[in-house]
């Protein structure tokens, strides 16, 4: 007869301390590498497939002002409805802002000149100032190509007005004068608030065409 044996195998349980330790450890260091999406939010109007019927017939002196930004490859063309823009730039029914020369494009993008853009969205606000005008709409047209960075820029620079004594004689003081806009700087008892150019902005259908230039 075969003997038993005396012996009896035991399983020892596995020492998982050392793993869990490494794995505390890691984790500062995945948090730390792990990189923050910034969602930003844009306030848009969307376009109106049909407006509303009015019980009030409409005002024959409260004329639309029907301002439109057209954005092409080349060149951004500012006109409104009816040809009111001649009322500001004598001769004029539409307004055309080139690029920006002073500045040396990169290849695949586009520098319009967004000083005269502003300017031009200023002159047009200082004539339409009263209160018809108040809550008009911008009505923003490009290329369905049109990268959507440029689009965004536009919207930031006509939406408020830029305080007078800041300087906006190139793109570079303007961009620092408009992300000081995003702000309500509050100081010595008193907020500083940002008087409103064109804040009401829409889109309008796509153009179409392509702009292989549009995207980097």
């Amino acid at each position: 007869m075969a003997r038993k044996s005396k012996y009896k195998e035991e399983v020892e349980d596995l020492n998982l301390i050392p793993i869990m330790n490494l794995v505390l450890c890691l984790i500062p260091v995945v948090l730390f590498k792990t990189q923050l999406v910034k969602i930003g939010i844009i306030d848009v109007n969307p376009p109106q497939i049909q407006s509303a019927p009015s019980s009030t017939p409409p005002d024959p002196d409260k004329k639309p002002l029907g301002l439109t930004l057209m954005v092409d490859e080349s060149k951004l063309v500012v006109s409104a409805a009816d040809g009111q823009l001649s009322n500001v730039f004598p001769g004029k029914t539409e307004v055309e802002v080139g690029m920006d020369s002073s500045v040396t494009a990169e290849p695949g993008t586009h520098n319009y000149d967004y000083v005269k853009l502003y300017r031009t969205m200023q002159k047009i606000r200082a004539h339409f100032s009263d209160e018809k005008y108040e809550k008009e709409l911008l009505k923003i047209k490009a290329k369905s190509a049109t990268h959507f960075k440029y689009i965004i820029r536009m919207m930031d620079i006509v939406r408020y007005e830029i305080r007078a004594e800041q300087d906006i004689s190139d793109i570079e003081k303007l961009s620092k004068a408009v992300e000081g806009q995003k702000f309500v700087n509050i100081g010595d008892d008193k907020v500083i608030e940002h008087k409103p150019l064109w804040a009401y902005i829409t889109f309008d259908a796509a153009v179409k065409g392509n702009d292989a230039q549009g995207a980097k």
